[in-house]
């Protein structure tokens, strides 16, 4: 029995990984109200998912709104403080708009270290959550007008995740999905969808969508627990299924990002880091979706070895030195995933991988996929695609990219104050 079967064996029977310090606050996980009571439960599908037609009329859907700028943070976890700017995507290049700080939110189980929950849908609002005493709350900021900034609070649990979508955001506060609504003169926030299996400790850590369809996802220690949600007007949510994502030895999920192909199936992309007996590494996993739910569950372990969907990097603790590597000779982490799709469908699988720049990948990605590397002049640190347009940050700079007989080329590039790594989603 090799290394890597004996201790996902151990993390399976124990429920525990090897990770000493978490990224979220160690709280209690909250019992259920008598409004979550009444919500979906994980087991139950929607009309959709039933084989039922859809009878809702177009005020009833989601409409997306159109993406007028980009939120790019500057944070890193052991600094008390963060800045923000919107970066508007402009013609013929992206503008850097005015900074913003924020304090960040002190994680409980680590002390000394910080987290900052942000997203922005590309639209003329982005959330951020802020500490507030012993309570948290969630700033809905207007780009370019700090002081027009409305808050709801969200109770003494720290949020892991936000997601704005439209005039709503959906919170990952421990096993609650939460919602705040802001089209009222006076904001609301609910307790959406409650998972009351999820043990202490665990949180929904990150939310994926495309269109109206959102995925929450739990990332790390085994099972990892998702849930499905579906977008109505103004970004409303509803509960529609709960399942669970395979898992990964000593492994956390770190990225995520939903192609469609269908009203509930598709491909969920994740990123997952692991460090193991043998070394450590990271998977590009590529989970097919049917009836809203991924179809392989906890049963698959990513980084136990050769599984056709899925692409590892490892790097060997004995020598320190690469075993695996998609493009380049030198292990660095991905740190932004994104995929670039046209009217055809998807076309890339793009990778910010650091030092080794933007890497672009087939989506059909497997054991032996290679990747395309585009050098950027600096660091990669993440990525965006908002439709044909790729936006990467790299080192003081955003880079406009453009398809250019069928490969990603430069097209503009604006300054940025330096430290600027992470697009908000």
């Amino acid at each position: 029995m090799g290394p890597r079967l004996t201790l996902a064996i151990l993390v399976l029977l124990t429920g525990c990984s090897d990770h000493g310090a978490s990224t979220r606050p160690d709280v209690a996980s909250p019992s259920a109200s008598p409004a979550a009571t009444t919500q979906t439960t994980a087991t139950t599908q929607s009309a959709e998912h039933r084989g039922e037609p859809d009878r809702t009329t177009p005020a009833e859907r989601w409409a997306e709104p159109p993406v007028s700028h980009l939120l790019a943070v500057h944070h890193d976890d052991t600094r008390a403080s963060a800045r923000t700017t919107a970066v508007e995507l402009a013609t013929p290049g992206p503008v850097a708009g005015d900074e913003r700080s924020w304090p960040a939110l002190p994680l409980e189980r680590w002390p000394g270290h910080f987290t900052f929950p942000a997203s922005h849908d590309g639209g003329p609002h982005y959330a951020v959550a802020r500490p507030d005493g012993e309570r948290f709350s969630l700033v809905w900021a207007a780009v370019g007008d700090a002081a027009a900034d409305r808050t709801v609070d969200l109770g003494p649990r720290a949020p892991a995740a936000l997601l704005v979508a439209g005039t709503h955001v959906l919170a990952g506060i421990d096993n609650i999905v939460g919602e705040a609504d802001f089209e009222p003169p006076v904001p609301t926030f609910r307790e959406l969808h409650t998972r009351p299996e999820m043990p202490r400790g665990k949180a929904y850590d990150l939310l994926t969508r495309t269109g109206d369809w959102v995925i929450a996802i739990d990332d790390i220690v085994m099972p990892i627990y998702a849930d499905g949600l579906r977008l109505g007007p103004g970004g409303r949510a509803r509960h529609e299924v709960g399942f669970e994502l395979p898992g990964a030895i000593n492994g956390t999920y770190r990225y995520a990002a939903l192609h469609r192909t269908g009203p509930d199936t598709g491909v969920l992309y994740a990123i997952v880091s692991y460090g193991i007996m043998d070394g450590s590494g990271q998977d590009l996993a590529r989970l097919p979706v049917e009836g809203g739910r991924t179809t392989s569950g906890f049963e698959l372990i990513l980084n136990s070895g050769g599984h056709p969907n899925v692409l590892e990097e490892h790097v060997d603790r004995g020598t320190g030195k690469p075993t695996a590597l998609t493009a380049g000779s030198t292990f660095t982490p991905w740190t932004g995933l994104a995929l670039l799709e046209d009217p055809a469908g998807l076309r890339h699988v793009l990778l910010a991988a650091g030092a080794r720049g933007l890497l672009v990948l087939d989506p059909e990605v497997g054991p032996t996929t290679k990747a395309e590397t585009i050098e950027l002049g600096g660091p990669c640190y993440d990525v965006r695609a908002v439709g044909a347009r790729v936006f990467a940050l790299v080192e003081g700079a955003v880079v406009e990219l453009h398809t250019v007989d069928g490969h990603l080329r430069e097209h503009a590039r604006a300054s940025m104050p330096a430290g600027f790594a992470q697009w908000a989603r």
